[in-house]
């Protein structure tokens, strides 16, 4: 039996107005049974406040409420989900004007990031920029599109830009304009 990571990370389009719920999802230790009566686990974003679960129902990896009547506006396409959500590459968006579904907007669902990490440059390179990043809980904008922002010592932040599509190192992550003195690929 497949065995799904501790922590999910959900990222999507940047134009989605789901990209809230796009973060960090941690196991809660609490489950919903496949159709085969096999256990899937429930994943949390605390930042959120919403579930990452399986409905036996229609067999589908759900990112929703699990405590309201399975309430969802993202889903796996149904009857044809994995045993752990890593694995699906097509996800369907709920549009509340039109209340349709569509796949037209992506969402990716991949074991999450590393906690940490060491930054080293060989010269030139300021020593605030340098040293361990560590992951913060903070909520991300849709620039982040649900990445995690990472911080260090000095107070500099390590974090994703979509309008470049690339890393940065600065010392304000909601706005890198004439502020980020590196960008890594």
């Amino acid at each position: 039996e497949e065995v799904c990571p501790d922590e999910i990370f959900i990222s999507g389009h940047p134009e989605s107005f789901h990209y809230t719920d796009f973060g960090i999802y941690k196991q809660t230790g609490e489950y919903t049974k496949s159709i085969d009566e096999e256990l899937r686990p429930i994943f949390r974003c605390w930042k959120c406040g919403h579930d990452l679960f399986y409905s036996s129902e229609d067999q589908a990896w759900h990112i929703g409420t699990v405590d309201k009547l399975y309430k969802s506006w993202m889903k796996s396409t149904p009857y044809r989900a994995p045993p752990c959500p890593t694995r699906i590459d097509d996800w369907t968006t709920y549009f509340p004007k039109t209340k349709t579904w569509s796949n037209s907007l992506w969402v990716r669902a991949k074991s999450a990031c590393r906690g940490a990490y060491r930054i080293h440059a060989s010269e030139n390179v300021p020593e605030q920029y340098l040293g361990e990043y560590s992951r913060l809980d903070t909520q991300v904008s849709r620039h982040q599109v649900g990445r995690p922002i990472y911080r260090n010592e000095h107070g500099m932040f390590l974090y994703y830009w979509n309008e470049t599509q690339d890393w940065h190192i600065g010392p304000q992550y909601a706005n890198p304009s004439g502020d980020s003195y590196a960008q890594l690929r």
